[in-house]
């Protein structure tokens, strides 16, 4: 089992070395392979990841791909991603505010703030 986690992470970590894209995908394609790696932590999807010969540079691209608009949102490139992978994948955040620096590292005194609660 985490030997299939290992093997998934370094894949993903030798086709960022290995990464060639557009100008939209260079942005994104970084932070998409560490949230990649970190979904590897579910045994599915880290065997979904080794066994998709595609490469983190056609995810990038295919984040991309009918998207018309001028921007995407973080968790729409994460969505379209484990998309790529894992069809039936969804992603879904959790943010926290922390109002004073000494609760910056603890849920203690922040405030739990839904995205949904932004649209």
């Amino acid at each position: 089992m985490y030997e299939i986690m290992r093997l998934a992470k370094e894949k993903l970590n030798q086709e960022e070395k290995d990464f060639s894209g557009g100008q939209k995908e260079k942005v994104i394609y970084k932070e998409v392979s560490q949230a990649l790696q970190s979904f590897c932590e579910n045994e599915r999807f880290a065997r979904a990841v080794i066994e998709n010969p595609k490469t983190l540079s056609d995810c990038c691209k295919s984040v991309f791909s009918g998207w018309s608009g001028t921007g995407i949102s973080d968790l729409e490139v994460y969505k379209r991603a484990a998309g790529f992978y894992f069809p039936q994948a969804t992603v879904r955040f959790h943010m926290e505010i922390c109002l004073d620096a000494k609760d910056s590292g603890s849920s203690a005194g922040g405030e739990i703030i839904s995205l949904l609660d932004l649209i």
